[in-house]
């Protein structure tokens, strides 16, 4: 059975922009902000935060970070998937 790996970033955001720098196949939750609150999930290298990073800040809310994607769903089931990554 393999194990998972879920790196969580808070008041870092220098180790979070290097982990999706250094995992350009990963995947990472986002707290969403406005209603309905919930979870997002989004790609590395989602274009909605792409050149824009000042919008991913782990200091404003803890960051869930992962290699592979079942990891990340298997911790939160409801988290909705950003329209931008998957399409």
């Amino acid at each position: 059975m393999a194990t998972s790996v879920i790196t969580v970033f808070r008041d870092d955001d220098d180790a979070f922009l290097a982990w999706l720098t250094s995992n350009p196949e990963g995947f990472f939750l986002n707290p969403v902000t406005v209603p309905p609150a919930g979870l997002m999930l989004h790609l590395t290298t989602c274009p909605h935060f792409k050149g824009n990073w000042d919008r991913v800040h782990a200091n404003s809310s803890a960051k869930f970070c992962a290699a592979d994607r079942k990891d990340l769903e298997q911790c939160s089931r409801d988290a909705k998937l950003c329209a931008d990554c998957f399409q």
